[in-house]
């Protein structure tokens, strides 16, 4: 039985005249253009994208070094607070 099964070991042994497209590699269900297309083979030259125009963000960082500026003075107080109620309880407990 295992000697009709069938085997394609000279698929991958072509030679230097090889052109790329192998009709009986062709039965991959991708057409004869994607095989020879060299879109689809990576590139050794890497490609930027344009810069993209950022506008003026002056606004956005001025709200919200505010914002931080405020959340944290109300931290820092709570903090304060929260240290002097502790040390005070420790100084009465002494």
């Amino acid at each position: 039985m295992s000697e009709h099964i069938q085997t394609n070991f000279g698929k991958f042994n072509k030679g230097k005249n090889f052109n790329g497209v192998d009709p009986d590699f062709m039965d991959d269900g991708v057409s004869e253009e994607a095989h020879k297309s060299t879109v689809t083979k990576v590139s050794k030259v890497a490609e930027v994208s344009p810069m993209i125009a950022i506008g003026d963000t002056s606004r956005s960082i001025q709200g919200f070094n505010l914002t931080y500026d405020r959340l944290f003075a109300e931290f820092q107080q709570k903090l304060i607070e929260k240290y002097t109620e502790m040390r005070q309880g420790y100084m009465s407990e002494f």
